[in-house]
Parts: structure tokens; C-alpha cells; sequence
């Protein structure tokens, strides 16, 4: 994951970030200027038992119970962490990322 950062910062040309947050279980840092802005969530949390992500997961969320559809392959689509490490929701952090940062024609 961080190679795919890398390139879209040098891409991009968004430069050193600042940290925001850093804690046991994640780390966010922020990109950006007067331009585009990047916020990388780095984490360490994965989904138990998750053979179609691989242990890739959606750290806060909640099995997605609410679909219906194909429910064994959602099953396994959220995390938290095993510990007392603080967690964060994707979904809650990525809104706020976007009414921080509106679209700019």
C-alpha cells in the first residue's frame, strides 16, 4: 500500500505530511497544499478468518448485516483491533474527510 501512496504524492508533487494521529493500532498523516489533499490511514487491524479479503478489512465497521446479499462474503469485511489500541471507523472518517475538503471546480 505504501508504494501506491508514494506514487500518488510524487504524482502529484504533495510533499512531506504532517502526522494528525498516532497511536498502537493506526497512524494518519496528511498530504497536501493549496491543492489536492491525501489523508493515509496506515493500520494494523485485520479481519479474522477472511478468505476473500485475505485479511484486508474496514476498520469500525459492522459486518455490513444490513445486506442481505451474498451475507458470508460481508461477514468478514470489518475489524477492530484485539487490544485496548483505539480504533476508527472508515466510513465515519472518510465523510469527514470529504466535508473538510469539498470539491473545488
Amino acid at each position: 500500500m505504501t508504494k501506491a501512496r508514494d506514487k500518488v504524492l510524487a504524482a502529484w508533487k504533495l510533499g512531506d505530511g504532517r502526522v494528525l494521529a498516532d497511536n498502537p493500532g493506526y497512524t494518519t498523516t496528511e498530504y497536501g497544499g493549496p491543492g489536492p489533499v491525501l489523508q493515509f490511514w496506515a493500520h494494523n487491524y485485520s479481519a479474522p478468518d477472511a478468505a476473500v479479503l485475505k485479511g484486508h478489512c474496514m476498520p469500525g465497521g459492522t459486518h455490513a448485516s444490513m445486506l442481505p446479499l451474498l451475507p458470508e462474503f460481508w461477514a468478514g469485511t470489518s475489524c477492530a483491533p484485539t487490544g485496548p489500541e483505539p480504533v476508527f471507523s472508515a466510513g465515519e472518517v472518510a465523510m469527514d474527510f470529504f466535508l473538510a475538503h469539498p470539491r473545488q471546480p
